[in-house]
């Protein structure tokens, strides 16, 4: 917000909240790159703690997360908001009025315990500032945001105490970095090629485990390259295509048009699965990246292609009829529920244990992964005798 003859403020807030009435605050200063970090109890039902600190810092920015769930009698940060902070005039008085003058005041450092609310609110705030820069440094086709653009320049440009506070701030920036950095890496937006020049960016000889993984990354590099020369001499495949994505990584392309038949059976691995009334358990085992997520994905694909009536990728398939897939894979968890990992897992776990049958089809990888060893094991043992007791 800007007040009548004041400065513009220079903050970025960020505001995240659990069930448990935790509020984490982050401001970033984009003045001085300072970054500020509060989490305490919000003991107040109107959050008058949180009202104070957003009265103190006066944000250009909020970022807030839009979570479902409040804390029982709260309304939530976020339409505490979109309340109190989403009109300038209207929501300045308000917060004015109802926060206390001073954030020492709220006596917060007695509420101070773990500190990882306060840091997703500061991950959230970097992002919207990461995402800032580059937007400064791309070039831009939408005409609004180059007005936008220009405007912020003429600020600039107008406001001497702005460009010599930034000045400042500049210079606090290391001087050596020209010993580090090497000047030859550039901006690309290839991905291997970005990925190469971020390798790269540091000099050799600055960090011994950064030239050995350095080495490592081209000797890696020219090997895969080595093997589609290989792949497209030994198949007669000219134009065998290496793609890489940040995603993916690097894989085989062949254009449609240049198949002719059936593709070498080097390109593809059968993978044969059984499952009877006498073995219908199967534990998929092996390092990782070897593929047991796609295996298991390919059971599901291929019961569902059957089941529909479409033709099945196989020499042979005999498959029955099943009420249900359910499938428990991935390691994510739900900020908006206030779940963690673990959580959802056993959620999932939980559902899955409750509704199935002996006609239907469970898929789970990695379970108990997001806790202990010994707990990660016995949660899967025993979901396995469950399920063999079923039959399913």
């Amino acid at each position: 917000m800007e007040e009548d003859g004041g400065e513009r403020s220079s903050f970025v807030t960020g505001l995240i909240e659990n069930r448990a009435k935790e509020v984490g605050v982050a401001a970033f200063d984009l003045r001085s790159a300072t970054l500020h970090l509060s989490q305490y109890i919000e003991t107040s039902s109107s959050y008058q703690n949180t009202k104070t600190l957003l009265h103190f810092y006066d944000p250009m920015v909020i970022i807030v997360s839009p979570n479902k769930f409040a804390p029982d009698g709260m309304v939530g940060v976020s339409e505490l908001v979109d309340r109190f902070y989403a009109s300038v005039k209207k929501g300045a008085v308000l917060i004015k009025n109802l926060a206390a003058k001073e954030p020492s005041a709220l006596g917060l450092d007695t509420y101070y315990k773990q500190y990882y609310l306060c840091l997703a609110a500061a991950a959230a705030t970097i992002k919207w500032t990461r995402l800032l820069r580059a937007n400064l440094l791309q070039p831009l086709k939408d005409i609004e945001t180059i007005n936008t653009r220009l405007d912020c320049l003429d600020e600039l440009m107008s406001n001497e105490q702005l460009f010599f506070g930034l000045s400042q701030v500049l210079r606090k920036f290391p001087k050596e970095t020209g010993e580090v950095i090497d000047e030859d890496v550039l901006h690309a937006r290839v991905p291997f090629v970005a990925r190469t020049q971020q390798c790269f960016a540091v000099k050799a000889g600055i960090d011994g485990l950064l030239d050995i993984a350095r080495r490592s990354f081209c000797d890696t590099s020219e090997a895969i390259h080595s093997l589609a020369t290989k792949y497209r001499e030994d198949f007669k495949v000219a134009n065998l295509k290496l793609p890489f994505n940040n995603r993916q990584g690097f894989y085989f392309s062949i254009p449609q048009k240049d198949v002719q038949g059936k593709l070498p059976n080097k390109f593809i691995q059968p993978n044969n699965i059984f499952i009877s009334e006498a073995t219908n358990m199967l534990i998929v085992t092996g390092p990782n990246m070897s593929g047991k997520s796609t295996y298991l994905q390919q059971v599901c694909l291929m019961v569902i292609l059957a089941q529909i009536g479409c033709y099945v990728p196989a020499h042979f398939s005999a498959i029955r009829v099943v009420d249900r897939i359910f499938t428990r894979m991935g390691t994510v968890d739900n900020l908006e529920s206030n779940s963690s990992t673990f959580m959802t897992e056993m959620k999932e776990t939980a559902f899955i244990m409750q509704n199935v049958s002996q006609r239907s089809l469970i898929v789970m990888d990695e379970l108990g992964r997001a806790t202990s060893s010994s707990d990660g094991y016995a949660i899967a043992w025993s979901c396995c005798e469950h399920l063999l007791s079923l039959k399913a």
